[in-house]
Order: structure tokens, then sequence, then C-alpha cells
């Protein structure tokens, strides 16, 4: 390959690297509100028959379960995205010294013990809608479950596990660890008419856009108060949106 066909390459590679954030830059707000509607106020797991505003309230105290071999790249990723949701959304992230002392746990495990762990994380987190969530979790590659004050909702406790066999096996380690933590700070569905996004399962993009950035610092900002309803919490995102895109 000559030297200017390999410059050629790496700047077409550039271009579309920066593909996305460029045509999320370019989303009307009226698209970005849509958006944030079907990201907070649905559930990729079940219907919200009452849809409110979920988000943390306080300190989120971080414990990281190993029940399969975690090496220091997944450390790095999940350390790296921990920062980057504790500067998004302004809250803090503390280090749990036990997981009883924890609201936010992450699992690593296998792929055999991902249903088992699943489910008894559902145990232990009232109002997840058990059957609908044990139905889908054989068809998921990871899951973020999370525990809700309602309607106050303040979220009280977030459960993330990932089968760090399949999700390497599948390319799907970094997408699993940011989509799933991400989806905890109570923005839970995904869809695929959101795009460019995590939060889409069609797209191949294992970090978060801009758009998605916008998405939480709508969802953090002091002027959205959890328990909002649906249509109170879109009323005050529409007003703020265009203060939030300067």
């Amino acid at each position: 390959m000559s030297s200017g066909t390999r410059r050629a390459l790496l700047t077409l590679f550039a271009v579309l690297l920066l593909l996305p954030v460029a045509r999320a830059a370019q989303l009307s707000d009226e698209k970005i509100l849509r958006h944030f509607d079907i990201i907070a106020f649905r559930n990729e797991m079940y219907r919200l028959p009452d849809p409110r505003l979920h988000k943390w309230v306080g300190a989120v105290r971080v414990f990281v379960r190993e029940d399969a071999p975690v090496d220091t790249a997944v450390e790095r990723i999940l350390n790296a995205q921990l920062e980057r949701l504790a500067d998004i959304t302004e809250l803090d992230f503390e280090k749990a010294g036990a997981e009883t002392d924890a609201n936010f746990i992450v699992i690593f495990t296998t792929r055999e013990r991902y249903a088992e762990t699943a489910l008894k994380a559902l145990g232990r987190t009232p109002g997840t809608h058990h059957e609908a969530v044990a139905r889908r979790l054989p068809t998921t590659n990871c899951v973020g479950l999370y525990q809700v004050d309602e309607p106050a909702g303040r979220l009280l406790k977030a459960t993330v596990i990932i089968p760090l066999d399949h999700v390497r096996a599948t390319g799907q380690l970094r997408r699993c660890i940011v989509e799933e933590t991400t989806q905890s700070m109570g923005l839970p569905n995904d869809d695929n008419d959101v795009y460019p996004s995590v939060f889409n399962d069609t797209s191949r993009l294992d970090d978060l856009t801009d758009h998605d950035i916008m998405l939480l610092r709508l969802l953090y900002d002091p002027r959205m108060k959890a328990g909002m309803t649906r249509e109170a919490a879109l009323e005050v995102a529409r007003r703020i949106l265009p203060e939030l895109r300067r």
C-alpha cells in the first residue's frame, strides 16, 4: 500500500469516526425531546403504566463483584465510564466497602451463571416486573436492573450484570459496560429510532455519543425533579434544552 493510499484511508477512517458526533449535533430540539421521551419514559423489558422521571438523588455507592476473573482492561473501561457518568450528572460516585453498603452493584459473571445471577438480583429488587424480565433474559447480552421509590422517582438500587465470557466473545464488552451503567442512571429503554446512541440495539456504537450525553444532562439538570410525570418533565425539558445546547 502506497503512503498516499494509506493517508487517504486514515483520513476516511477519521471522518467515519466523527460522523455520529456530527449527526448528533445536527439533531433538532424536537428530535432530542422525542428521543428523551422514548428512552426515559419507556422500558425495554415491560410497559410502564404511569411513567415518572427516575434519577439518583444523593451519592451513588458502587461495589464491583467479581464472580468471573476481571482483568485490568475491564477495570479501566468500568472506571472510566463511572468517572464520565459522575462528571456528566455531577453526582458523587463513591466506592462501597461491601456489597451490603452499595446501592450500585456491578457483577461480572459467566454466561452459564448469568440468568441465575439476574434472577437473584430481581428477587432483591421489588417492582421490576419479574416475569417480563425473566422472559427476556435469554435474548439479552447483559442487563441492568434498578429499584425505584415510587412515585417519588428516586432510584434506590441498581444492579448491572455482565457475563464476561459472552461479551468478550461477541465483541460487546465496552458496549455492555457503557450501556447498562448509563441505563441504570434512569434511562431504561432501547429503541432503534434513537440514533446516534448506545440506546440502539442495531448500532455498533460502544461509547456514549454527544446525543447520549445530552439525554443524561437533561435528566440530571436540577430543574428536572425525580418523580415528575412524563408531561411535566417534557415541558421542563423543552424549556431548558436550548440553554443546555449552547
